[in-house]
Order: C-alpha cells, then structure tokens, then sequence
C-alpha cells in the first residue's frame, strides 16, 4: 500500500483523490456527466443522500429499509475505503424469520447486518441494485461483478498503459 500511495502520488494531482475516495461523489459526478453507474436504491448517512434514493438516516430506518423497502439482490458498500471493506451482497430477505440472505449462501440474523452496516454511518453507506455479470464472464468466474483496474504511464505521446488488473 506505500508503494502504491507514493507511485500515485508522484504523478497524480491530488486535489482530485476526493472524487475516487468518496463514492457518494464520484457516484454524483458520474451521474452528472451521463456515464453509466449502479442505480443507488438508498443511502445510509445522517446528512448525505442522492436525488433518487431513500436517505435512511439511522439503524431504524436501515433495518425498515432492508425488511420492506428494498430490491433484492443488493450490492452494499461504504461510501469511502478502499479493497472491499464493508462491502456486502444480499440475495434477499426472509423477514419472517428475521434473516438477511447473503450471496454466498450465508444467513446473518437481520439485527447483525444492521450493527454490521452501522459502524459505516458517520461516513456513509450505499445500497444499490448488484450488478450481473455478462453470461460469458459468469461461466468463467460466478455470479460475481469483476472489475478491471488499469494503471496508465503519461509517456512523450500521451498516456500508455503499464500494468492490468482484473479483480474477481
């Protein structure tokens, strides 16, 4: 992670690190700008909402949300942080029995995933609709959204790419 962090900060202007580290703001930016992005089905912080999305401001309202409000499946993450933390994917609710159905087949109580989502309050938490992947990328890795992460050199004739990553 230093060596990461000292390579992007030699070449990078970091007035604009807010707009990756903040997905509540790149989300907004996105959005704004017409690019494609998961549509947000809420937003879990005291103040910050999106226009579209539920503002759920405390545990109550999370827990009323994922029992009564949301889309199942759901892609859960924290509005900041960085290498999965916090993230969740929740196949669906049986409220009857006060379970949250996870993606990977595991069926935390729902009063566990509200404290789980909770400790990401103060710096906020999106739901969104979970994204499927293409049936030929799922035949190859699951049902699970992989992503490609690209590192780019600004050489003489513009940028080149140096190293490729595709995080499953």
């Amino acid at each position: 992670h230093k060596v990461q962090h000292a390579m992007i900060a030699a070449c990078c202007d970091q007035r604009w690190w807010a707009t990756a580290h903040d997905k509540l703001l790149f989300h907004a930016l996105m959005q704004a700008h017409g690019l494609s992005v998961p549509h947000t089905q809420a937003v879990f912080h005291p103040a910050r909402s999106l226009p579209g999305a539920a503002h759920l401001a405390t545990p109550d309202q999370l827990r009323e949300f994922l029992q009564a409000g949301a889309r199942y499946p759901l892609f859960g993450k924290p509005c900041t942080g960085m290498w999965s933390v916090g993230a969740v994917s929740l196949a669906g609710i049986a409220a009857d029995a006060g379970l949250v159905v996870a993606a990977n087949g595991q069926e935390p109580t729902l009063d566990q995933t509200v404290a789980e989502i909770s400790t990401f309050r103060e710096q906020g938490y999106l739901l969104q609709d979970r994204l499927q992947p293409h049936p030929r990328v799922a035949a190859m890795i699951g049902d699970r959204v992989a992503t490609v992460r690209l590192i780019l050199i600004q050489g003489e004739a513009g940028p080149e790419p140096y190293k490729a990553l595709w995080k499953i």
